[in-house]
C-alpha cells in the first residue's frame, strides 16, 4: 500500500488555491463589548471541546481498539466544525481596530485565514486526504532482509529505526532504506504556515541561521565521511556527498548510531548511567520523582495529584498501547498527564525530564485564556524540554544526583561528549531546514518535479544523495511522516537553535563559569524564576518579546551564536582532524545529480524524458570529443603537390550514415561487435526509462501514430516495448555516432597490436581546380597524377 502521489498533489493544490484573497478577513463590528463577550463564550466552549477531544485521544492512545479510534475521530470532527463556526463569527469583527491589545490578539488568532476559510467540499477533502495518508504511513510494513520467506511485518518505529542505527552491513542498510521509500512512495499555503511565526522575514532569518551553522556542519560531515570510508572503502567518494542509507537513520537526520565508528577517543566511555540505575534499584516511578525534583529545585511547580493518579508511566500488560512518550494537557487547568512505557535506561531518564518540561510549560501558562495557552513560537515547547536536557545530560548533574561517580571532565571526555551531541543536534540542522523549504517551494511553484527538488535541497544542504536512482513516481518526501500528515516542520529547526539560546541564558543567570557544555543550572532559583517568567507568558505576547526577556534585553532575534559557542571545542578539534582531507564538505559531480535530476520530468510529460535523453546524449557526445575519441579520421583531407602542379582539394563532409556505411565495408569485423554491444546498451537504457515513467500513449499520439497501433499498446504491457523501439529509432544518428566513435577506438587499439591495418578512409571531394602553371599540353598527364594524389591514403598519428 502506497501513499498516492495524486493524493499529495490534490492536497497541495487545495492548499495552494485555498489562499487566494489574503491572510485574514475582517468584518465591520468594532464594538469592544461584543468582542469581549464573544471571546469569553469562545474560551469556555473551546475549553470544553478541547477536553472532550483530549480524553478521546488519550483513551485511544492508551487502549488501541476500533471503538476508541472511532470515538476519537468523531470528537475530532466535532472540533473541526466548532473551529469553522468560531472562525465565521470572529471575522465579523474589525479585529485590527479593537482597542484592547489582548482581545485584538485573540481575535486575530481565530481569524487567521487558514483551512477554516475553505469551502465545505475543499475542507472535507483536505482532512480526508490527510487522514488517509497518515493511516497508510502508520500501517506501512516491509519484509525482512535476512528472512526472504518471512512475514513482511517490520514497522518503522519498532524495527527499522533500530536496524538503521545499529547495522554495519552496507547492503542491508540499502535494502531497508529502499524498501521503506518504496512502500511509502506517493499567495500560497506556505504563507499561512509561516504566519504562525509572526515574522515577515522568517524565511530569510532561517537562511541566515543555516548559513552560520553550515561551516560547523561541513567539518562534522567531512570527519564522518573519512570514517565511513574506512568502513565501506570505495563505496564512499573521498570528496563527494554521502549515500542516504549509511548514516544510522532512515532520513540521515540523526547520526548518533555512528558514534562507535566516529568516537574521537576510544579510552573515554560514552556517558551512560543505565547500569548505575539498575544497581541502585531505581524504578520508573522513581525516575519521574527524580525529574520532578529537578524542577522543584528551581522553585518551579510540583506535579499535581491528577498527574500521579492518571498518568501511564509503565507499559500495561493487559492491552495494546501507543508507547511513544507524550505529555498531555486536558485543557481544564487541572488534569495533566504523561504517557510513557518507561524502562530503566539512561535514554528514558532523559525522556522523563523532557516530558515533564512540557508539563511545566502547561502548568506555568494555565491561567491564560485558552488561545494563549500555547507556546510563544512553534518549536518553543521543544526548545524548553531540550534546554533542560542539556543541563541534566552532563557528568556534573548526574554526579550531583548520585548516578555517576567519575566526575573527571578531561579533554578526551569533553570531545567525546560533544561529538555525541553534534551527531544528534548539528547533523539534524540541514534536514530540519529543508523539509519546509521544500514544502513552501511546492506551494509557491507548483507540484512538478517534487522529488527532484527534494533531492536538490538534500544535496545542497545535507550533502546527501539517494543510494539508488530516484524518479518522480517514488515521491521520497512522503517517507517522512510530517509530509503526508501535513504537519509543519520548521518548528524543529527553530527549537534546535532556540534551545541553546535559552540554555545559555539560564546558565548565565545561574552564575555558571567555564565552557558552556559543562553547565548545569540544577538548584538555581534565579534560573527557575527566569524560566517561569518566560513560560507563564504562553502565547499572550509576540515571541520577540519573550526572546528579549529571555536574553535580558540583549536581542529579540533567534540566532545560532549560543549553539556555535556550545560546540566550539569540538569544532576546533574537527578542523585539526580534517587538515589532510581533500575537501571540507563535498563536491557535487554530474553523476550525483543524475541520480534524480536526469529523470525528473518523466512522470509529468513523456516528451520531457525524451528531451532529457537528447540533452544527456549531446553532453555524452561532447565528452567523447573532449577526450580524443573523435571522428576526425573521417573528415580530414589532404592537399597534395607535385612540382609545379598544385591542386587544392575542397572537402565534402560526410553524414554519419555515410561514415557508418564506409566503416562497415572496411572494418565490418570490428564494427559489428561494437554495434551489437552499444545497441544492447541503448535498448536497456530506453526500456528502463520507459518502465519508470514514460506515458506511452501520449508519446505515440505526439508522433502521429495511427489510432489502430495506439489501441494495441493502450493499457498493455506491450507499450513499454513499443516506446522503447520508437526511442531507439529516434536516436539513430546519435547511436551511429557512438558506434563509429567506439569502432574508431577499437581499431586504433587493435592496429597497435597488429591485428588490423591502420585506420584509412577514401575521401569524397569536389573536382579540383587546375593550376595555371600547368601547360596545356601536359593536361592529360597532370590529371592522371592528380587523380593518384586525390586517392592517396589519409593518415593521422
Amino acid at each position: 500500500m502506497k501513499i498516492g502521489i495524486r493524493n499529495l498533489i490534490t492536497l497541495f493544490v487545495i492548499l495552494l488555491y485555498g489562499e487566494t484573497y489574503g491572510k485574514y478577513l475582517e468584518g465591520l463590528n468594532v464594538n469592544l463589548g461584543d468582542a469581549l463577550v464573544f471571546l469569553r463564550e469562545y474560551d469556555s466552549a473551546a475549553s470544553l471541546m478541547c477536553t472532550r477531544v483530549m480524553i478521546a485521544q488519550w483513551n485511544f492512545a492508551t487502549n488501541v481498539t476500533d471503538a476508541n479510534h472511532q470515538k476519537m475521530v468523531d470528537e475530532q470532527t466535532l472540533k473541526l466544525k466548532f473551529e469553522r463556526s468560531s472562525w465565521r463569527k470572529a471575522v465579523t469583527f474589525a479585529w485590527s481596530r479593537i482597542p484592547d491589545p489582548l482581545a485584538r490578539r485573540e481575535l486575530k488568532m481565530i481569524a487567521t485565514k487558514g483551512r477554516s476559510s475553505l469551502t465545505d467540499d475543499k475542507f472535507n477533502e483536505i482532512h480526508r486526504l490527510i487522514a488517509e495518508m497518515k493511516e497508510i504511513y502508520v500501517k506501512a510494513r516491509v519484509c525482512s532482509y535476512k528472512q526472504i520467506d518471512g512475514e513482511c511485518n517490520l514497522s518503522l518505529d519498532y524495527d527499522l529505526n533500530k536496524i538503521m542505527a545499529t547495522s554495519k552491513d552496507y547492503d542491508e542498510l540499502l535494502y531497508y532504506w529502499h524498501a521503506w521509500h518504496e512502500v511509502i512512495g506517493f499567495a500560497d499555503a506556505g504563507d499561512q504556515m509561516r504566519e504562525l511565526f509572526e515574522d515577515e522575514y522568517f524565511q530569510q532569518n532561517m537562511a541566515e541561521i543555516m548559513s552560520a551553522v553550515t561551516p560547523l556542519y561541513k567539518n562534522l560531515f567531512t570527519y564522518v565521511r573519512s570514517k565511513l570510508i574506512e568502513r565501506y572503502d570505495d563505496r564512499i567518494r573521498e570528496d563527494g556527498p554521502l549515500p542516504a542509507h549509511v548514516l544510522g537513520d532512515m532520513w540521515s537526520q540523526n547520526w548518533e548510531g555512528l558514534f562507535e565508528l566516529v568516537q574521537p577517543f576510544s579510552v573515554s566511555q560514552k556517558l551512560d548511567v543505565t547500569l548505575d540505575m539498575m544497581i541502585q534499584g531505581i524504578t520508573p516511578i522513581r525516575m519521574f520523582q527524580i525529574a520532578e525534583e529537578f524542577f522543584t529545585s528551581l522553585g518551579m511547580k510540583p506535579m499535581p495529584p491528577e498527574f500521579w493518579k492518571f498518568s501511564i508511566l509503565e507499559k500495561p500488560i493487559d492491552r495494546e498501547i501507543k508507547c511513544t512518550p507524550s505529555a498531555w494537557d486536558f485543557c481544564n487547568r487541572i488534569d495533566y498527564r504523561i504517557k510513557q512505557c518507561t524502562r530503566v535506561t539512561m535514554e528514558d531518564l532523559l525522556s522523563t525530564h523532557y516530558e515533564m518540561a512540557h508539563l511545566q510549560y502547561y502548568l506555568q501558562y494555565k491561567d491564560q485564556p485558552l488561545l494563549f495557552r500555547n507556546e510563544a513560537i512553534p518549536g518553543f515547547h521543544e526548545a524548553v524540554s531540550d534546554a533542560i536536557g542539556l543541563s541534566i545530560f552532563t557528568r556534573q548533574h548526574l554526579h550531583k544526583i548520585g548516578l555517576h561517580n567519575n566526575l573527571t571532565d578531561d579533554y578526551d571526555s569533553s570531545i567525546n561528549f560533544l561529538m555525541l551531541m553534534a551527531l544528534r543536534k548539528v547533523a539534524y540542522m540541514p534536514f530540519a531546514y529543508i523539509v519546509d523549504q521544500w514544502r513552501w517551494r511546492v506551494f509557491s511553484d507548483g507540484v512538478e518535479n517534487m522529488t527532484a527538488h527534494w533531492w536538490e535541497l538534500r544535496l545542497q544542504y545535507q550533502g546527501i544523495v539517494p543510494p539508488v536512482p530516484r524518479f518522480e513516481r517514488n515521491f521520497d518526501p512522503a517517507a517522512k511522516y510530517h509530509i503526508p500528515a501535513d504537519s509543519p516542520y520548521a518548528k524543529y529547526f527553530v527549537s534546535t537553535v532556540l534551545q541553546f539560546q535559552l540554555f545559555e541564558s539560564l546558565c548565565e543567570i545561574s552564575g555558571h563559569t567555564g565552557e558552556l557544555h559543562t553547565c548545569d543550572f540544577y538548584r538555581s532559583r534565579e534560573a527557575g524564576r527566569l524560566l517561569s517568567d518566560i513560560l507563564s507568558m504562553g502565547a499572550s505576547r509576540p515571541w520577540q518579546d519573550v526572546v528579549r526577556h529571555m536574553t535580558r534585553g540583549r536581542t529579540n532575534r533567534i540566532d545560532a551564536d549560543a549553539m556555535l559557542k556550545y560546540f566550539e571545542p569540538l569544532n576546533a578539534w574537527l578542523k585539526r582532524q580534517n587538515k589532510m582531507q581533500p575537501v571540507i564538505g563535498w563536491i557535487t559531480s554530474r553523476d550525483d545529480k543524475e541520480r534524480y535530476h536526469r529523470y525528473k520530468a518523466a512522470s509529468y510529460n513523456s516528451l520531457g524524458l525524451v528531451n532529457n535523453i537528447f540533452v544527456y546524449q549531446k553532453s555524452l557526445k561532447q565528452e567523447i570529443n573532449k577526450n580524443g575519441i573523435t571522428l576526425a579520421y573521417y573528415s580530414d583531407f589532404k592537399q597534395s603537390s607535385d612540382g609545379d602542379c598544385q591542386k587544392p582539394q575542397t572537402e565534402q563532409k560526410l553524414t554519419v550514415f555515410q561514415k557508418m556505411k564506409q566503416m562497415t565495408k572496411d572494418y565490418w569485423h570490428v564494427l559489428i561487435p561494437v554495434h551489437v554491444i552499444t545497441s544492447i546498451g541503448w535498448v536497456a537504457i530506453f526500456y528502463t526509462a520507459v518502465r519508470n515513467g514514460v506515458d506511452v500513449v501520449q508519446l505515440l499520439e505526439y508522433m502521429n501514430f495511427s489510432e489502430k497501433y495506439i489501441d494495441l499498446v493502450r493499457n498493455s504491457s506491450a507499450g513499454d516495448f513499443a516506446i522503447t523501439y520508437a526511442l531507439y529509432k529516434i536516436f539513430t544518428p546519435i547511436r551511429y555516432t557512438v558506434t563509429v566513435g567506439g569502432t574508431t577506438m577499437a581499431i586504433r587499439y587493435l592496429s597497435k597490436l597488429g591485428y588490423v591495418k591502420a585506420l584509412s578512409f577514401k575521401l569524397q571531394s569536389v573536382e579540383p581546380v587546375q593550376s595555371n602553371k600547368c601547360a596545356a599540353e601536359n593536361k592529360k598527364k597532370f590529371k592522371a597524377e592528380c587523380k593518384t594524389d586525390r586517392h592517396s591514403e589519409s593518415s593521422k598519428p
